[in-house]
């Protein structure tokens, strides 16, 4: 199943050749019990840990119960962000999630599970695991230096911060379909989607959302993917240079583990029926 809880099956391909450069294999962790807290602004990263992230599914959907209206959620609806107002709150052990981190090849964007297993992360697995858009145009980013007028809209004491776009979701008018869808996005990307190492909202993301009209043009897909396996890369680099202090990683990790799950459940199935 899928955040949103609905039955979807992974891309699954044999492959035949061995283990590729990008990471060592090792034997997957014992799965412990996810906890369902979620990173504040006062959180501190525990020293036992590797690396952390501020992915919160469970923030996100106390935003949508408590700060949406109907008339807004009919717009978020509209943006082809909406299935991420009835996301699950979910964490994955930290445990799984390192292990996941090491063996997957980013540049083949696989995380080989055998010789002649392995799963293919694909810009359709976040389709079928979020429901965001998928359209043609590569996701256009403001550089550093650069603004536009929306920026002072999410700008309070010389930080974007998440609160504070909770607040403007919150305080839009319910004619204001621009205000609510734009900063519904913010939000997902700064809470699930594409969480970064801080707790602000990515305001260069603007520069795509200038026009809300044409949000859904975009391969948001294909960007949330490349991201992930970027600072996945970036977390293997920083493991393996034996770093002796914990750090935090930006990008969507948590969302290959769920389609690691999905393959788990989908393998099970399909040897199942190999005995029948």
């Amino acid at each position: 199943m899928d955040v949103a809880g609905t039955t979807r099956e992974p891309e699954v391909r044999a492959v035949v050749s061995t283990v590729g450069h990008g990471a060592e294999l090792h034997d997957p962790p014992v799965v412990a019990a996810a906890d369902e807290s979620y990173m504040s602004d006062e959180e501190v990263m525990e020293s036992d840990t590797a690396f952390s992230q501020r992915f919160t599914a469970k923030h996100l959907r106390e935003v949508a119960k408590i700060k949406l209206n109907p008339s807004k959620r009919r717009y978020i609806n509209e943006t082809a962000f909406g299935d991420l107002t009835s996301i699950s709150p979910f964490t994955v052990p930290h445990d799984l999630m390192e292990w996941l981190t090491m063996n997957i090849d980013t540049d083949s964007r696989e995380l080989r599970l055998s010789r002649t297993k392995v799963i293919v992360f694909t810009r359709d697995m976040v389709k079928k695991v979020f429901n965001i858009p998928s359209g043609n145009r590569p996701v256009e980013l403001f550089k550093r230096h650069e603004h536009c007028e929306l920026h002072n809209i999410y700008h309070k004491n010389g930080r974007a911060s998440i609160a504070h776009t909770v607040d403007v979701l919150h305080r839009a008018r319910n004619d204001d379909g621009d205000t609510t869808k734009r900063s519904w996005v913010l939000l997902a990307l700064a809470t699930v989607l594409n969480p970064s190492t801080g707790n602000m909202v990515p305001l260069e993301y603007l520069e795509s959302l200038e026009e809300m009209d044409k949000v859904t043009e975009f391969a948001w897909d294909e960007h949330v993917l490349s991201v992930a396996m970027r600072e996945v890369k970036k977390c293997q680099d920083k493991i393996k240079s034996q770093a002796t202090s914990s750090f935090w990683v930006g990008g969507c990790f948590p969302m290959l583990a769920v389609y690691f799950f999905l393959f788990g459940i989908f393998l099970s199935i399909a040897t199942c029926f190999c005995f029948l």
